[in-house]
């Protein structure tokens, strides 16, 4: 049943297996992927981390270039919008 007159269905079920095995090394970026488009779609240019106030310079594919007057950070894209659609201060939790 699984195997008609030419094979498709049985070349169909490798090449998903296949295509499956070559993708699974890279499951753990999609998340950072994802972020960083939300983060150039909103265009983010500045965060928040422990109530410093950080430039974001550059943001790539999988990490964001973060710096400030004496410090210069590379947080994964996930980390960054996290961070971004975190409260600033308690003041901003209470008005949501």
């Amino acid at each position: 049943m699984l195997v008609n007159e030419n094979g498709s269905l049985l070349i169909a079920i490798l090449l998903v297996a296949v295509i499956a095995f070559f993708l699974s090394p890279i499951r753990v970026y999609i998340p950072d992927l994802w972020a960083g488009l939300i983060l150039e779609l909103h265009n983010v240019r500045q965060i928040a981390i422990d109530g410093k106030e950080m430039q974001v310079r550059k943001i790539g594919a999988i990490a964001s270039e973060l710096s400030s007057d004496e410090t210069e950070l590379v947080k994964p894209n996930s980390e960054v919008l996290e961070l971004f659609l975190r409260p600033k201060t308690l003041q901003d939790l209470h008005r949501s």
